[in-house]
């Protein structure tokens, strides 16, 4: 079956998933499984449509810290899929606010504790960022965050970083796990905006830890992890 007439059955997947997650809240309202089961299920059906294999490395290093930070690079909404086949135990994501306002999707992102932040100013988003690190402390859950805060649509490399995380990841004392796709380049073409079958490579660096990092310790942070996973990439694309 040509790509472009897998969408479709992607796309209906995906529904059909997230809406199990959903009717799975309102049996178990507040479980942080809920979200994994709906984004694993995703995953699961919608690489198998797209042809789409995933190769992992150092699976060993998920769900070792708890809690943790997973810091992944962001390329397109593939990284939902791949990123998502992998989810960690307790996860939870953080948001932006007006996510809650989205029928139906909202209610999974109610019913399964996920955490929302209000980025409409700094000091806002600055008491967003301490009541989660607070939240993180005390019920040792996992978080996921793009550090990029967007795709990277040339294909290579990784955009700046934004801080947010790594402040999060120090006020809450969470060990950042750094997870790395290999480029999108020969499976995607963004100029066409096409997708084909095939393998991707992903890896998880060990453990980052923050105990005892002050705010004033970002700015080095987040140059190590940025450093490592940009080792990584360079690693998984010529391998």
């Amino acid at each position: 079956m040509r790509i472009y007439l897998r969408w479709p059955f992607a796309v209906l997947w995906f529904l059909l998933s997230y809406g199990c997650g959903t009717v799975l809240c309102l049996v178990r309202w507040g479980n942080r499984e809920n979200f994994r089961f709906a984004t694993q299920m995703a995953s699961w059906g919608m690489l198998k449509v797209m042809g789409i294999e995933t190769q992992w490395e150092n699976e060993a290093y998920l769900n070792r810290d708890m809690p943790s930070i997973y810091m992944g690079n962001h390329q397109s909404m593939l990284d939902v899929m791949t990123f998502g086949s992998r989810a960690p135990k307790n996860l939870t994501l953080v948001v932006k606010k007006e996510i809650q306002w989205v029928p139906v999707f909202n209610i999974l992102m109610w019913g399964s504790r996920q955490l929302f932040i209000d980025r409409s100013n700094r000091q806002k988003s600055v008491e967003s960022l301490k009541r989660i690190a607070e939240i993180l402390q005390e019920q040792k859950i996992n978080v996921a965050i793009a550090p990029e805060g967007t795709r990277n649509k040339t294909g290579q490399g990784l955009l700046p970083f934004k801080k947010g995380g790594f402040h999060l990841a120090i006020a809450a004392q969470a060990s950042i796990v750094p997870v790395v796709s290999a480029p999108l380049a020969p499976l995607y073409d963004w100029e066409k905006k096409r997708l084909k079958p095939g393998t991707l490579k992903l890896r998880f660096l060990e453990p980052i830890p923050t105990k005892g990092l002050v705010d004033t310790d970002v700015d080095q942070l987040m140059e190590r992890v940025r450093s490592a996973m940009l080792k990584a990439q360079e690693e998984l694309s010529s391998g």
